[in-house]
């Protein structure tokens, strides 16, 4: 068998073994929320295991995202990838200026413009994605503080009991180890490839 053909192998097992992996946390997912319906729960109910689960689906995605953002910025400012390393860095234009004094000032001036925008790309995009983490955090947060307060407020009849709040922790659970598994294999996959 071949290098090609190995690694072919392997990165084809590799998905395949994710794609398991998640279909057992979907169908986790799905028989959470199946014996949280059993119980009949009434709308109220219904919809807020739908927001928290859904809050805490996105609050763990733009967290992942932030992550996974975080590393893709750490490869890319290794010294291999710097400036100099990069095919933008030997311009043919700028190789066709005769003066010496002139093409290293060129030069110089175009590293430095390369460079801050790179770097400002960069801090936009992680600012981006910070002020999306946060913003999802405090959202699941509100929906968490509105169904422990929803326990003191409500009647009995509406308020959720304690194995409803153990299946809707529990489904929120399996939704971020699914996420998590998801940008796991993200990272994985990004890694090996530029180790090829």
């Amino acid at each position: 068998m071949t290098y090609i053909e190995e690694n072919l192998n392997s990165s084809l097992s590799k998905k395949i073994e994710h794609q398991v992996e998640l279909i057992h946390y979907d169908y986790h997912i799905r028989a959470l929320e199946l014996e949280y319906f059993q119980h009949k729960p009434n709308e109220y109910q219904k919809q807020l295991m739908k927001q928290i689960c859904q809050s805490k689906y996105e609050q763990e995605t733009s967290e992942q995202e932030y992550e996974f953002l975080k590393q893709q910025i750490a490869y890319y400012n290794l010294p291999s990838r710097s400036f100099e390393c990069s095919p933008i860095s030997h311009h043919p234009f700028i190789d066709y200026i005769q003066n010496l004094s002139v093409r290293e000032a060129l030069m110089k001036q175009f590293k430095e413009v390369a460079i801050q925008s790179r770097n400002a790309l960069f801090n936009l995009y992680l600012e981006s994605a910070e002020d999306q983490r946060e913003e999802y955090k405090k959202k699941h947060e509100a929906s968490v503080k509105k169904m422990d307060a929803s326990q003191y407020t409500l009647n009995n009849n509406e308020k959720l009991s304690s194995t409803l709040v153990q299946l809707i922790n529990e489904r929120c659970n399996k939704i971020s180890e699914r996420i998590q598994s998801i940008y796991k294999f993200k990272l994985e996959n990004f890694l090996s490839k530029l180790n090829l």
